[in-house]
């Protein structure tokens, strides 16, 4: 975050004090090393207070008056809070990787880089578990799109070890269907009860209703793939393109939500339990929070237009 360091506290509540009462250090106040230091960064104008937004705030604007780096105005944190703000966004975040924590907590706040968040949350049991490490993995295999709504991939994510029942319609969720615009990164998220080709053709209309149907959809090899799904990809004038059984590579941006998908899940257990957790409820927050967070290929965070509706 442009190179700043993380202050001390005391350091941090010199800073405030000189600020507010808008005096510099005179020469006998800055004999320390620390009054020095001090007296340097508000001779170089480097900090001011000013009101900005801080996430973390309680107001409904809001907005709060902070000690902010003068060039950028992003919040600055002393050493004793950086604890606490970085477990506050992964709480946020549902256990994200220090990478996406890096872009939301860059945003707002000066001096938290990526070393420093990561070092932090691999000392956490939670991160142990919900991110293991392993060295198997094959290599994924890069697939390419133009423009929004060019390729969709699709996929089902299992999660019928950990069923949920939704009143008033007593439905028993088991499934997630998931779409992902490759271009664009947008996700959509869809609850199922099973896995049959009606049910995943139905909510594939409820979208591409909605947002108009991509040129090319492309699946894995599942049978909820086939069938009604086939049907209307062909009256949508949509081409269908199958992965080669057993090769998880040539779908792997959908694998890589698929797994983010169950990382969010299985934080949310962690903290509240396997009972407390109603991952059908949830869906809209894992997807919200997938749409915020800056893509690596991207290098931000992009949002799905509508396109032109197309009438059967």
């Amino acid at each position: 975050m442009g190179g700043q360091r993380i202050l001390s506290k005391a350091e941090f509540d010199l800073l405030i004090r000189y600020l507010r009462s808008q005096s510099r250090p005179s020469a006998n106040e800055r004999k320390s090393p620390l009054q020095w230091k001090v007296y340097k960064s508000l001779c170089k104008n480097q900090f001011a207070l000013r009101h900005v937004f801080d996430p973390r705030s309680k107001n409904a604007s809001g907005i709060e008056e902070r000690l902010v780096v003068s060039s950028s105005n992003k919040i600055v944190v002393h050493a004793e809070e950086v604890e606490g703000l970085i477990t506050t966004f992964s709480n946020r975040s549902k256990g994200a990787n220090a990478k996406t924590l890096y872009g939301l907590l860059s945003k707002h706040f000066a001096g938290v880089d990526e070393r420093l968040i990561q070092t932090h949350i691999s000392a956490t049991r939670e991160a142990q578990s919900l991110h293991p490490k392993f060295l198997n993995k094959a290599p994924l295999q890069p697939i390419i799109a133009s423009k929004v709504q060019e390729r969709n991939q699709l996929d089902l994510v299992d999660l019928s070890d950990i069923p949920v029942e939704v009143e008033p319609d007593g439905l028993t969720y088991k499934y997630v269907l998931s779409i992902l615009d490759v271009f664009s990164r947008h996700l959509f998220l869809r609850p199922l009860p099973g896995k049959s080709p009606y049910l995943v053709a139905q909510e594939l209309l409820d979208i591409y209703y909605t947002v108009g149907p991509p040129r090319i959809i492309q699946s894995d090899q599942g049978t909820e793939f086939r069938g009604v799904v086939e049907m209307l990809s062909s009256a949508m004038n949509i081409t269908v393109i199958r992965s080669r059984p057993y090769h998880p590579q040539s779908q792997g941006k959908i694998e890589k939500v698929n797994q983010s998908l169950k990382s969010k899940i299985r934080y949310d257990m962690t903290v509240n339990g396997t009972e407390g957790v109603n991952w059908v409820e949830e869906l809209p927050i894992y997807e919200h929070l997938y749409h915020v967070s800056p893509h690596q290929a991207l290098g931000k965070a992009y949002q799905l237009e509508s396109n032109t509706i197309l009438c059967l």
